[in-house]
């Protein structure tokens, strides 16, 4: 298979720069998409979306009896803005707020929906398309359970490709992510007479030493490599410079493998944080499963020359994942820059997205 990188002076190269510039010039953070749900079925007029629900939009063709479906899904939300509204076109990429992650993405998929309109091409799959909201916010947020609730053709997917991030490599599984506050109690008394009293903030910094020397543990799942991390991300106690405390509450994160289950996560970092008062969990999205088996999966392997790697990090995969879905991350965009003030995509990274997902539809 040819791997012939694709000139950025292409005119397929040009339609996604200008689509993906004004994705990025239509603002979209968090629970204010619709104004992007509006743009994205301007721009896919010729189709009516199957589903249009709580601001995200679902498009399905008419299904071919043993042919599998296959899901394209991209967020439709950013973070926010942070001077980098509007974008622009320089040096060969696309400069802008979410121009990485992720609506250079959601151009190539828009950009996929025309040429299967116009050119009709014969297709081994089935492709439907997933513009979907309050993907930057925690997983109570998240839209997805309900739209598989609306949507029996979603549950009927055989494989969902999130085009989140990974510049152009197909990514497996990903991680759990945990969050809990631990709360470390103590008696408060006067600081020049602290033997009275108890220090929170002492038992803490005692209590916390498992998490503080804890490595990163490397954990081999389906032969890729995941690594499983804990960090106290914030600590809050303390009355008045002259009181020793009588509570601490620390927030800690822990990103776990997919071969390890909420429930033993949580045992786990019962484990790591010692003699607290308490742990009340604040989340526990599931890890995902790692799809090594999946024949689809394989496929866009071939098609798309890419390589295959863990997500060390969570996304909606792991939703799909949850219902029995296969799910995986395959995307145009470069993780380094996706969040940041000068996000960018370049555009050629753009164009071998779309051809590479072009071969996937259309290949044995």
């Amino acid at each position: 298979m040819s791997t012939k990188r694709v000139p950025a002076d292409t005119e397929l190269a040009r339609r996604l720069a200008q689509t993906t510039l004004a994705l990025v010039d239509t603002p979209s953070e968090s629970r204010n998409e619709l104004a992007i749900c509006e743009a994205v079925a301007a721009m896919l007029d010729t189709r009516l979306p199957s589903l249009f629900h709580d601001d995200s939009l679902v498009y399905v063709p008419e299904r071919r009896p043993a042919t599998p479906l296959v899901v394209f899904a991209g967020h439709l939300d950013t973070v926010p803005p942070q001077g980098n509204i509007p974008g622009r076109l320089s040096e060969g990429s696309v400069h802008g707020l979410g121009a990485s992650d992720m609506k250079g993405a959601l151009a190539v998929m828009i950009h996929l929906v025309q040429w299967l309109d116009s050119e009709q091409p014969e297709t081994k799959i089935d492709p439907a398309f997933l513009f979907f909201a309050r993907e930057e916010l925690p997983i109570d947020a998240s839209p997805i359970t309900g739209l598989l609730e609306a949507s029996a053709d979603l549950r009927a997917s055989d494989l969902v490709v999130i085009l989140e991030p990974t510049s152009n490599a197909i990514q497996l599984g990903c991680l759990g992510n945990l969050n809990a506050d631990v709360t470390y109690s103590g008696t408060s008394s006067h600081s020049a007479r602290p033997w009275l009293g108890d220090n929170a903030i002492h038992a803490a910094i005692k209590g916390l030493q498992g998490v503080a020397s804890s490595p990163a543990r490397q954990v081999s799942v389906e032969g890729l490599e995941f690594f499983e991390v804990v960090s106290v991300t914030g600590i809050e106690g303390g009355i008045a410079r002259n009181v020793i405390p009588d509570e601490v509450v620390c927030h800690v994160n822990y990103r776990y493998a997919p071969n390890r289950s909420p429930a033993r996560a949580e045992t786990a970092l019962q484990d790591l944080v010692g003699d607290a008062s308490s742990l009340d969990i604040i989340g526990n999205a599931p890890p995902a499963r790692v799809a090594t088996d999946s024949k689809l999966v394989d496929k866009l392997r071939v098609a798309s020359s890419a390589p295959i790697e863990p997500k060390q990090a969570w996304t909606n995969v792991a939703e799909f994942s949850a219902a029995g879905i296969d799910a995986i991350n395959f995307g145009p965009g470069a993780p380094e820059y996706a969040h940041r003030s000068d996000e960018l995509v370049e555009i050629e990274a753009l164009t071998k997205c779309f051809t590479s997902l072009q071969r996937f539809i259309t290949s044995q």
